[in-house]
């Protein structure tokens, strides 16, 4: 179902009738939509048409994971193992099986869908143009969504983590070794969880702890850093980082024979390497250009850019494609592990850098402006008991700074830069309003493990459990600095403002300081309902009933100085009008 056209009509009372505008056109790509439930679509939805799919026998690679054996898992194994991937099932003999050649052969090839993009389909069924009343139109093109690494760069960085663990499924790994090239800086995470889960602090419990290890050392044996639980309590959490010169070093854990103390250790960081960057085509489809035309035939194009100054895309893809993980078996699957999260305003893939240029109906250029943004990959979250795991379905934690503007330059038609704008912002440290996790609430997923067994004589299949935390945090921006040029791009004037949001019933913005040219500052404060200022007309309990109403925007009373002294003012008094139904609305009386 599309809408192809809107048409406005009047009532023309001088012959009684209907009178029609002209319409309002829609046109589409015509390239078919294949059914709801057909399997042609790519990772994130979007159709992709690719023969494999009918049939599902497409070919697909994955990557081995050599720190588990699996096959000695299935072979081991007391009930019948089968591992799901798309609509096939392979028993315990053809995975184990599966799984050897994979170790030998250093690579894994199954039979599966396709879910890569496919450019040639996926602007199925997208709008083109809109054909305007007036006789213009406008022609929308796109191309797909693209990305490098990271940053885009010729630099590739990579997410790197170390992990060591002492418990018995699916076996302990309790010392790994790691090189670093360079200084870096290290995130490490320690829990220590007790499967006994005893109720009191016995004498018993407190020596269960003793003796355990955990450290962080050079590989000469210099403890660098070593985790010491406090004996009192049941489980144990802790979190460090740490800046770490280039070197060799070991990281190790122990619960000394006490299976019931379950270990793990990880260390998380980002090496950055020398690379020849491959460009990935991602979900979806970006705007690349938008041609006005009026009903005189003048044209404007706009065209968007995505590269940067070495011809890279900026692209980021915020969230990883992930087609197996390991729970005591290897599961591998079509869709991805981990939801693919949408924090770059609901797309796939987000954009460090947007380059907007104008052009007339001749080519000529009318001037470019960059924009730059805040563009960071969501965060996976990982299962305490999986090492590098996630359980399917557990949705990422987002960078809530993304679609920020960090800067914006604006160039002339020769190119010449003629103004540019930098914006900072802050974090406001305030438990109720930056991160709910303070509170400790959570999420909750869970996954069902049929080759995970509940005890010894318990029955097969149990489930995992993951918590994740909902986060909400209040960035303000903080400062914004404006530099204006001459038209070639020479002799600056430059603008300093500050922000401050001094309220925090209302959040709103209290104050602007400007710090001109000239060196002169100005000053100019609000005041809401919350701040219920001196000088008005409005009684302490009105500005109550629009605080309690959750009316706390409009701007009471607003003053303005130049270097301290007053130079305008403006108060606006409101009302409240009572209707009687409930909705009782306030409106300004008089300024």
């Amino acid at each position: 179902l599309r809408l192809n056209k809107v048409t406005e009509s009047y009532w023309n009372s001088s012959d009684n009738s209907f009178v029609s505008n002209p319409s309002y056109i829609f046109t589409y790509n015509t390239t078919e939509l294949p059914a709801k439930t057909d399997l042609q679509s790519d990772y994130w939805g979007y159709v992709n048409a690719n023969v494999s799919n009918t049939s599902n026998n497409g070919q697909v690679d994955f990557p081995v994971y050599d720190f588990v054996d699996v096959s000695d898992n299935l072979a081991t194994s007391t009930q019948p193992q089968t591992i799901q991937y798309a609509n096939e099932a392979y028993t315990t003999s053809t995975v184990s099986q599966v799984v050897l050649n994979a170790l030998q052969l250093n690579g894994l090839t199954i039979n599966g869908i396709d879910r890569n993009v496919n450019p040639a389909k996926i602007q199925a069924g997208i709008l083109k143009n809109i054909t305007y009343p007036t006789g213009g139109n406008a022609a929308f093109l796109y191309e797909p969504n693209d990305y490098y690494g990271n940053y885009g760069e010729m630099i590739e960085y990579t997410d790197k983590t170390v992990s060591v663990y002492d418990y018995p499924i699916p076996g302990p790994i309790k010392m790994e070794s790691f090189t670093l090239t360079e200084e870096t800086d290290i995130n490490m995470s320690f829990e220590v969880f007790n499967t006994t889960h005893q109720a009191s602090y016995s004498s018993s419990y407190t020596v269960a702890y003793q003796g355990i290890k955990a450290e962080l050392r050079k590989s000469t044996g210099k403890v660098i850093l070593e985790y010491v639980p406090n004996e009192y309590m049941e489980d144990f959490i802790a979190n460090y980082s740490i800046t770490l010169p280039a070197g060799d070093y070991v990281i190790e854990v122990d619960n000394m024979t006490q299976d019931n103390l379950w270990m793990d250790l990880r260390l998380d960081y980002i090496e950055e390497s020398n690379t020849t960057l491959t460009r990935k085509l991602g979900g979806g489809v970006r705007i690349a250009s938008v041609v006005m035309e009026d009903e005189n035939n003048e044209v404007i194009r706009t065209d968007y850019s995505y590269v940067n100054s070495n011809g890279y895309s900026t692209g980021r893809l915020m969230t990883p494609i992930k087609s197996n993980y390991i729970d005591g078996v290897l599961f591998t699957m079509s869709n991805t592990v981990t939801p693919m999260g949408g924090s770059a305003q609901g797309s796939p893939v987000g954009y460090n850098e947007v380059a907007v240029s104008k052009k007339d109906s001749l080519g000529n250029s009318l001037g470019s402006t960059v924009y730059e943004y805040e563009n960071n990959e969501d965060w996976v979250v990982m299962h305490y008991l999986l090492p590098g795991e996630s359980l399917p379905g557990v949705p990422t934690t987002p960078d809530l700074r993304n679609g920020k503007i960090k800067s914006e330059k604006t160039y002339n038609a020769t190119g010449a830069l003629i103004k540019s704008s930098s914006y900072w912002y802050a974090k406001y440290n305030d438990p109720n309003v930056n991160d709910v996790d303070e509170y400790q609430i959570n999420a909750l997923t869970y996954n069902f493990n049929p080759y995970l067994t509940s005890g010894v004589s318990g029955p097969p299949g149990i489930g995992r459990y993951q918590f994740y935390h909902l986060n909400t945090e209040w960035w303000r921006l903080t400062s914004k600095t404006d530099s204006i040029y001459d038209l070639n791009g020479n002799n600056p004037v430059t603008v300093v403002t500050n922000y401050e949001y001094n309220n925090v019933d209302h959040k709103n913005l209290t104050k602007t300081t400007t710090t001109n040219s000239k060196g002169e500052t100005i000053v100019s404060t609000n005041y809401y309902p919350s701040d219920q200022p001196s000088g008005t007309n409005m009684s302490t309990s009105l500005f109550n009933d629009m605080v309690n109403d959750n009316v706390l925007n409009p701007v009471i009373k607003q003053e303005t100085t130049l270097d301290g002294t007053l130079i305008s003012g403006s108060i606006t008094n409101y009302t409240k009008e009572i209707n009687g139904s409930g909705s009782d609305m306030y409106l300004p009386s008089n300024i």
